[in-house]
């Protein structure tokens, strides 16, 4: 799948998805916005796809919505209307992301910032770049949170911690957003395809459907009470008990060899 704004390359079971506006540091608009939207969902029935890497073309991540995207919905949309096309447009974009059960990896070099920081921060890790910048930009143009960076950020860093990211407006480099715990792991701009490749094959080689149980139990769990978890617990164990791929990985451990899964 490919179009202006969006690049979708599937190979070896590892499908990467590439905002491609490279000229305007893939800064988003409603174009963009679809783009990523389809190029999830289009990876949801495909079953040759075990690992999605989400990342963006030329020398930046995602450097926040676009300048002239965002003057033409101030001028020419109401406050009801907007809300409906923000809200239309976010969920749809990222359920497509956190919804997807199988492992996804942003990668991200340059700018990280407004709406950009919190699409990598849909994806289940993040590998950055010692280029890389993360912000929560918007209170410099008047702005809150918009892309579900109001979820994200306070599970992962705590409240304190994000009440000064976005009071403060303030950009932070990759090592200070690892440091935090926003992201997962900053490498050497040379090593980074490498290292996110690497980790991207070792998913696409893993048990796709544990995975996929794995993501869903984590996610409602942030929110949810212990019954809750636990009966979500067992409704995946046993499924998974019976998987084929639980089967090949109990028997390569008792044979003390690797396994090999296929995802079922």
């Amino acid at each position: 799948m490919e179009n202006q704004s969006v690049i979708v390359k599937k190979e070896n079971g590892i499908a990467t998805v590439t905002m491609n506006r490279p000229e305007i540091r893939n800064a988003m608009n409603n174009a963009l916005g679809e783009g990523v939207t389809a190029a999830f969902e289009s990876i949801y029935g495909d079953d040759s796809v075990r690992a999605v890497v989400f990342t963006g073309a030329g020398k930046a991540f995602c450097a926040g919505g676009e300048i002239s995207d965002l003057k033409r919905i101030a001028e020419t949309m109401t406050i009801m209307e907007t809300r409906t096309y923000i809200r239309n447009a976010t969920i749809r974009m990222l359920n497509a992301i956190t919804r997807l059960e199988k492992p996804v990896i942003a990668m991200v070099r340059g700018a990280a910032v407004g709406a950009g920081c919190n699409l990598a921060l849909a994806c289940d890790m993040i590998i950055a770049s010692d280029n890389a910048s993360f912000g929560e930009i918007f209170a410099r143009v008047g702005l809150a949170s918009d892309y579900g960076g109001s979820y994200f950020i306070p599970r992962l860093v705590g409240m304190a911690k994000a009440k000064e990211l976005f009071l403060t407006a303030k950009m932070i480099d990759s090592k200070e957003a690892e440091r935090i715990g926003l992201i997962n792991q900053v490498v050497p701009d040379a090593e980074l395809e490498k290292t996110v490749y690497a980790l991207a094959d070792q998913f696409a080689a893993g048990p796709t459907r544990a995975y996929g149980y794995a993501k869903t139990q984590l996610n409602a769990g942030v929110n949810g009470d212990l019954a809750s978890a636990l009966d979500r617990e067992a409704d995946g164990f046993s499924v998974l008990i019976h998987s084929e791929d639980h089967k090949e990985g109990f028997t390569a451990f008792l044979e003390k060899r690797p396994p090999k899964f296929k995802g079922k």
